[in-house]
Formats: structure tokens, C-alpha cells, sequence
């Protein structure tokens, strides 16, 4: 990935009470907002920048978030996003994962 017309391989990911997130080169070009609603997961909406589009990050932080809300437990999943609708519709191995997921 490029940062600056430079070369850059540097991809961080994490997150914190709000989102799970993508760094490139200590920028945030990725992320998706997520809540907690009691033993819910909600999935909100992702946001990719322009500059960043394209190569997978999107699909890299719904792929955390997801690894997380079942490492934690999670069986219930609620999805407000077009986007990780889309990406659980053909990642179906993660749909199965979760007893109930509700698209709103």
C-alpha cells in the first residue's frame, strides 16, 4: 500500500469502545462503528476513505469485529450496515457462527 508516494506495508488494526478500526501508516483509512445492546452485537456502518478504497480493508475490520463478537461470546448480531450485510451474505461460514442476526 502507498501513504505519501512511498511505499507502505505498515496495517494496523484495533479497536476501542466505538469502532474497530484500520490503520495504513498510522492513518485511519477504515472503520466500523459498532454497540452493545445487552448481549447484542450491533454492527452500525463502515466508512472506508476515498484514498483507501479498494483493497480489502473494509472486509479486514468487519472480519475483526466479527472474530471479537464471538471470542466474547456473542450469538446475537445486529446489522444496520448494506455493506456488512453484503459481506455476511457471502461469507456465509460467519453468518452460521451467530444463533440470531437480524438486518435492520
Amino acid at each position: 500500500m502507498k501513504a505519501s508516494g512511498n511505499e507502505c506495508e505498515n496495517v494496523e488494526v484495533g479497536f476501542n469502545d466505538e469502532m474497530f478500526y484500520v490503520k495504513v501508516c498510522g492513518k485511519r483509512a477504515a472503520r466500523l462503528v459498532y454497540r452493545v445492546e445487552g448481549d447484542v452485537f450491533h454492527l452500525v456502518s463502515t466508512y472506508t476513505l476515498k484514498a483507501f478504497r479498494g483493497r480489502g480493508l473494509a472486509s479486514k475490520v468487519v472480519r475483526e469485529a466479527l472474530s471479537y463478537a464471538l471470542s466474547r461470546g456473542f450469538r446475537k448480531l445486529k446489522v444496520s450496515c448494506s455493506f456488512v450485510k453484503g459481506w455476511l451474505e457471502r461469507h456465509p461460514e460467519f453468518k452460521e457462527k451467530f444463533g440470531e442476526v437480524v438486518f435492520v
